[in-house]
């Protein structure tokens, strides 16, 4: 009875001091409470792993081929290679063909102050949501890199970062290496903004 009686701890100068019989038991619990949180801290890792998984969902639309098998295979029909710069993958090197298109592009840029172009930037479904929009930044950084050496103003170039949303409509490799590219669209001006702005 006496030891349960003791007080478990003492007040000296401001200072809480625990009695050498209480503070095994605070130095387990506290080891128990860090092994806890270190618990908890582990789980969001197994969660980074649950997301690759989240490719899952691409087994679903598999399930629904019969029904939707067109649709994977319209976003490879509907690109223009014309309209495109390719890579391979994990690249932003320009190839041959690459720079062709943008002499082209260049060139119309040039001769036409109003004119636009939208570079759209895209990647394959494979890789992370943050790798494949870092992928597709510096694909576009690329190739607005070219199209400043050919002459192009910066005022003449829009950036969209479209990252691998449009690229887990494809599973096959072909398909993929067709979305692995920059995109590029003019945009005019409208009829009625050039009456008023020469």
């Amino acid at each position: 009875m006496n030891g349960l009686n003791r007080p478990s701890c003492l007040v000296r100068r401001g200072m809480i001091v625990l009695l050498p019989e209480r503070r095994a038991c605070t130095a387990m619990l506290a080891g128990v409470l860090v092994g806890l949180l270190a618990a908890c801290a582990t789980q969001p890792a197994p969660d980074e792993a649950a997301k690759p998984p989240v490719a899952v969902p691409s087994a679903t639309p598999q399930a629904k081929t019969p029904t939707a098998e067109a649709p994977p295979a319209a976003p490879v029909v509907e690109v223009v290679r014309e309209n495109s710069v390719f890579f391979a993958s994990r690249s932003s090197d320009i190839n041959e063909e690459g720079l062709a298109t943008l002499r082209r592009y260049a060139e119309r840029l040039k001769d036409n102050k109003d004119l636009k172009v939208m570079l759209v930037g895209m990647t394959d479904d494979l890789g992370s949501r943050t790798y494949n929009l870092a992928m597709a930044d510096r694909r576009i950084a690329a190739v607005q890199h070219q199209l400043r050496e050919l002459g192009v103003r910066p005022q003449q170039m829009r950036r969209y970062n479209a990252g691998g949303e449009q690229g887990r409509a494809c599973t096959s490799p072909e398909c993929r290496s067709t979305m692995r590219r920059v995109e590029l669209r003019y945009i005019e001006k409208p009829a009625a903004a050039r009456k008023h702005h020469p």
